[in-house]
């Protein structure tokens, strides 16, 4: 402590020197770590660091001396001398600007962080001069820069301040310097203004361009979407007290010209400007623009985004000019002169977008890709926000500005940037839907909505349906990827096609019609050139192959191909997006055109099929396209059940429609039917669509046709059992049994209870079932294998198969009539009997664990009345059994990762059982809830089974959710008595939900929050004398302390709400008992600061207040923990 600051500086240099040393052990390391902190503690060590930063050249000395100084601002800065912090504010500024050009660009930012950091503390009271001074720095050209970023520090710091001011000083910054903003920002507007004009960029013409223009004046796309607005004379420049305000728009639009690039501005100007635009972008975020914002401002960075489309580096002062505006434009900022900026606004929107699409000299493949990512934002702002007070003007020239976003997005070179441009034209689909449903009661008013927009959403949805085929626009449907699946498991060829067909169906709701026909012919076209496939087809020892001529003829019918059947499937996927639109009141009038659609889909699927096309051999894109076609073809027949449930449902009484309806289904039948017979050699995902479609016609149609086609009937004979199918994948053996039993015992569809002949079809599920049961079950009964699990494992396979077929037949008819589930719990109970009896033989293979439970799940959710009670608690103990506490813990004591899936299937079954209804389930409650808190939640607390608490959270809330009344004494409700029913079940569930305040994790302790309020909501928990005697003051204390900590900032507002919620029972005993116990449980605060804080949170009783007042006590005591920290030891006493 007695060095010169030189000498400090050496030893200092020595130090760090050492430190740095890759030869230095840790142990010398952290001697060094403690002699530099002993440092900076010492009083004078800011004087030391001042002059380490004036002499010293060294990164990490410089690093070093700013972040003690950093550190004395905030956190010692109370106890600093007077003198010394005045000394200390007028030599860090001088300090900087002497050295600006010498510091390193990191030092010069922190220095003019710890600058500001003094302000926000001793501004305007101890330092006046603050904000004069940082002007005068920006107004000498020599430091502009430096100032401007201090502007900015400024705006982020003292705005959003940390815990080190009080909240009276938090909401003192915001005052003060909202008195500065209107000088800030002229101050801005002129140092913009000023390098406009000094190379004089962006100026205002008289001879401009304006919405009114002819097309061939912006640069023509082809398009005639404009044909509603009136005609006026543009020339005429009289005005009348009717003249709306888009009238003078349209009359008086300047433009902006550019005499010169970008390029001619040296690197400072552009470094000021971009400074200047930052400054403003962060202002924008806080400031009030209602009252602020000025037309001159806007224009000003208007001017500044076009720099974005020039050739040269200006995208970067583009960019940020966009952020400024794309700020202004989300807050649906309305200032006082409000016609005059809304004028502005469209002015300078329409501008920025022709130049950007139709100027010279623009080449939008070479724009910048951020520049382009924050225009879109922009103009997605624009249509959500402000467009709708345009487009009611019958002056507005809505197709000119379309045509220009039209232009815009199919010009998009990133296809990122293309799907942001469909969100754009999604949304204003959607609000030309919601102005059609707004006029239901009036047709006519509708009708002329769809004639004002018709054209706009005929070109988009011409050009859209233009886009994805690959005749159409092949170089970029061939480049996107359509080998590697994404998170959702798409390719990007599947994720190009899905949005762009979203886009189609969403203007078809508006107008099907063209859409419709438009991709008619497109099938019509397509399907021509596949149905042409077979004159390719030859035969040779490969098998059958697809073979073009070897010549140039050859490779332009092999691409014509490739392109037409690629569109075919495209086509097909785009027609089964669109079967809501022949359904319901439009059945009748479309109806011959979906019967042709129909027809047409089906001789696809059957034309593919009887060829066998998926076993040709070519090209693997050639080959793929094939496959799509066929899958697709597939699809769209399931799309369409909805209007074949219609059609049968149309037929019935006709016989002539009845004849109709059944050649439709048997060829659809036929045309898939063969993708499930043996030896075909099919593909798994076209064997999966084919028994999927099966599937969805008898869940759907549920005719007895079905059973009388002979395919149908021949697969319900099962002469091997439940390995009939095995020669297909286990998935689609599944989906099988499951379209089989649904055809066999779901209700038909129109018939008469009297006439679904139950007790037939229940002989006949019963034969199905067993047949297809009695392999799996003769292996569960041979002795052997219950003694030998090898031989057990041999039989996994099919035990897996057979445990998936039930669960998928017993989950079918969960919402079913009693009759359908009768049959169906007839037909499996035995089997079922032997699994639980046999459930300790599978216990090795945690696999087959899963399924039974998840069979088990399926039984009890769609089943459990014709379970019963016995059989339910039978499951339920040997589960319980299974699962001991031991027996958990020795499981997921070998492996914490991967093994407790199981333990989540078996509190998804609590959960479902603590939901039902009825008496029965409830004698199940009290064993159900020991094993969840004795077994369950000590494991999950052990292991750190965030998944296994989420489960059972949700449990425990079902559980009273569902059961209040098993904690309420009969005459609770009238307040006479204090009890209630199982005190203990009660409190332990309360201390799971408390506990849950007390992890870090985020998600818990949301849920625990939404907990509450639920049970609150539902069964006023708060109300309870339990909660309000012995739990209130623990849960808000406790969140309280979790407001102090800031453990759960993102949940500040939730936490809030909980606590006024609970206060609201009885503000009074929460104000004079638990505040001040509260406050009293916080450590490190003087008795004057407790009663200080208690008064600051006052009595208020509306929420608003309240939180409020709440936020300010905890940011308060914050603040005099970081003083009290700060101080001296002995300089105060704590109580």
């Amino acid at each position: 402590s007695n060095n010169t600051a030189g000498e400090s500086l050496s030893i200092l240099q020595r130090l760090l020197a050492e430190f740095y040393n890759v030869e230095t052990t840790n142990e010398r390391k952290r001697e060094i770590e403690q002699l530099l902190a002993n440092f900076s503690q010492q009083k004078d060590a800011w004087r030391h660091c001042i002059c380490f930063l004036n002499d010293a050249q060294e990164q990490g000395v410089l690093m070093f001396a700013t972040r003690v100084l950093e550190d004395i601002v905030n956190k010692k800065w109370i106890g600093v001398d007077a003198n010394e912090k005045r000394e200390f504010r007028s030599t860090l500024p001088r300090l900087l600007l002497a050295k600006r050009a010498d510091f390193p660009v990191f030092v010069r930012n922190k220095l003019v962080k710890v600058i500001v950091d003094i302000a926000r503390l001793d501004w305007p009271h101890f330092y006046p001069n603050f904000f004069s001074d940082m002007q005068e720095i920006i107004n000498e050209s020599s430091t502009t820069s430096l100032g401007l970023y201090m502007l900015l520090t400024t705006s982020e710091e003292l705005i959003r301040p940390r815990e080190n001011v009080i909240y009276s000083r938090k909401l003192e910054l915001k005052r003060l310097l909202l008195n500065e903003v209107p000088k800030i920002l002229s101050m801005l507007s002129t140092l913009l203004d000023s390098l406009l004009d000094k190379y004089q960029v962006a100026r205002h013409s008289s001879s401009s361009v304006s919405p009114t223009s002819s097309r061939s004046e912006i640069g023509s796309v082809g398009l005639d979407l404009f044909s509603v607005s009136p005609s006026y004379d543009q020339n005429d420049n009289s005005t009348t007290e009717d003249d709306s305000i888009v009238q003078k728009l349209l009359r008086y639009m300047p433009s902006r010209q550019a005499k010169s690039s970008i390029q001619a501005w040296n690197v400072e100007s552009k470094e000021i400007g971009a400074l200047a635009l930052q400054c403003l972008a962060d202002l924008f975020t806080w400031i009030p623009l209602s009252s602020l914002m000025t037309t001159s401002l806007l224009t000003t960075v208007f001017g500044y985004a076009s720099f974005g489309y020039q050739t040269g580096d200006g995208h970067q002062l583009g960019t940020l000019a966009m952020d400024c505006i794309n700020e202004i434009i989300s807050k649906n900022c309305i200032p006082e002169e409000f016609e005059e900026f809304l004028l502005k606004l469209f002015q300078e929107t329409y501008q920025l977008l022709q130049d950007l699409v139709v100027g010279q000299n623009v080449n939008f493949a070479k724009l910048d890709e951020k520049y382009l990512d924050k225009f879109t934002e922009f103009l997605r702002l624009f249509v959500n926000v402000h467009l709708q007070r345009f487009a009611s003007s019958p002056y507005f020239p809505l197709s000119k500005f379309f045509e220009l976003l039209y232009k815009y997005t199919f010009s998009q070179h990133h296809i990122d940037g293309y799907y942001a441009c469909l969100e754009i034209w999604e949304s204003f689909i959607r609000h030309v839907q919601t102005q059609i449903k707004a006029e239901n009661n009036n047709q006519r008013k509708a009708d002329n909505i769809i004639d004002k927009y018709r054209n706009i959403l005929s070109v988009i949805a011409t050009s859209i349906i233009k886009k994805i085929q690959s005749s159409e626009n092949y170089d970029q449907i061939e480049a996107l990827n359509n080998d590697v699946m994404d998170e959702e498991d798409e390719t990007d060829l599947q994720v190009f096609l899905r949005n762009n067909i979203e886009i189609i169906a969403s203007i078809s709701e508006i107008q099907p019609e063209p859409i419709l026909q438009a991709l008619f012919d497109l099938l019509k076209s397509r399907f021509d050139v596949f149905s042409s496939i077979d004159r390719y087809l030859v035969q040779n020892a490969q098998g059958q192959c697809i073979e073009f001529p070897n010549n140039q003829d050859g490779n332009y019918v092999k691409l014509q191909f490739h392109c037409a059947l690629r569109d075919l499937a495209t086509c097909i996927q785009a027609l089964g997006r669109m079967s809501e639109h022949f359904i319901g009141a439009l059945f009748v009038e479309r109806f011959q055109n979906c019967n042709t659609l129909m027809d047409g889909l089906t001789h696809v699927c059957f034309f593919a099929t009887k060829l066998q096309l998926y076993n040709v051999n070519c090209e693997s894109t050639l080959l793929f396209n094939i496959m799509e076609i066929h899958t697709q073809s597939i699809a769209a027949i399931q799309a369409f059940s909805p209007w074949l449930c219609q059609f049968y449902a149309y037929s019935q009484g006709h016989l002539d429609r009845q004849k109709v309806f059944y050649s439709l289904l048997n060829q659809i039948i036929e045309a898939v039917n063969p993708l499930l017979q043996k030896n075909t050699k099919v593909p798994e995902k076209l064997a999966y669509w084919a028994a999927c479609l099966l599937l969805t016609l008898a869940t759907n149609l549920r005719t007895s046709m079905l059973l009388d086609i002979r395919s149908i009937q021949a697969m319900t004979n099962l002469t091997s059992g439940i390995t009939t199918f095995d020669y297909l994948p286990r998935k689609v053996q599944v989906v099988i049994f499951k379209m089989l039993s649904n055809s066999i015992i779901l209700p038909w569809s129109g018939v008469k209870d009297s006439d679904q002949h139950w007790e037939e079809r229940s002989e006949k599920h019963s034969s199905f079932i067993r047949s297809a049961m009695s392999s799996f079950v003769n292996t569960l009964q041979n002795h052997s294998i219950q003694q030998d699990s090898n031989l057990l494992a041999q039989a996994k396979p099919l035990i897996k198969t057979t445990l998936m077929v039930l669960s998928n037949v017993t989950e079918s008819v969960t919402n079913e009539n009693m009759k359908s589930k009768a049959i169906t719990y007839k037909s499996i109970e035995s089997t079922i009997h032997t699994i639980i009896s046999s459930l300790s033989l599978f216990t090795p293979f945690p696999d087959l664990i899963s399924e039974i439970m998840d069979l088990v799940y399926y039984l009890l959710n769609a089943l459990l009345s014709q379970c019963g009670i016995s059989f339910t608690r039978q499951i339920l103990d040997t589960f319980m059994h299974l699962f001991s506490k031991q027996q958990l813990f020795d499981v997921l004591s070998k492996d914490r990762g991967s093994k407790h899936s199981f333990i989540e299937k078996f509190i998804r079954i609590i959960q479902l059982l603590v939901q039902k209804p009825g008496s029965a389930a409830k004698e199940l409650l009290p064993n159900i809830l020991s094993f969840c808190m004795d077994q369950l939640h000590p494991l999950a607390k052990e292991f750190h089974l965030l998944d296994v608490k989420y489960a059972l959270m949700d449990v425990l809330h079902q559980y009273l959710s569902n059961n209040w009344r098993y904690f309420l004494s009969s005459n609770l409700d009238q307040s006479e008595t204090d009890s209630v029913n199982n005190p203990q079940h009660f409190m332990a569930i309360m201390q799971v939900l408390g506990e849950a305040f007390l992890q870090p994790d985020i998600t818990l302790f949301k849920q625990s929050l939404e907990i509450l309020d639920s049970l609150n909501k539902k069964c006023k928990l708060y109300e309870m004398p339990i909660f309000q005697q012995d739990l209130i003051f623990e849960f808000t204390n406790v969140l309280f302390h979790a407001l102090i900590d800031g453990s759960h900032e993102l949940l500040q507002e939730e936490i809030t709400y909980t606590i006024y919620t609970m206060a609201s029972m009885n503000f009074s005993t929460f104000y004079s008992a638990y505040v001040p116990r509260m406050i009293s449980k916080c450590e490190m605060l003087t008795s004057h600061q407790r009663e200080r804080l208690q008064e600051n949170l006052g009595n208020s009783t509306d929420l608003p207040t309240f939180a409020q007042n709440l936020t300010m006590i905890v940011s308060d005591l914050r603040y005099y923990r970081l003083c009290n920290n700060s101080l001296p030891p002995g300089v105060i006493s704590f109580d």
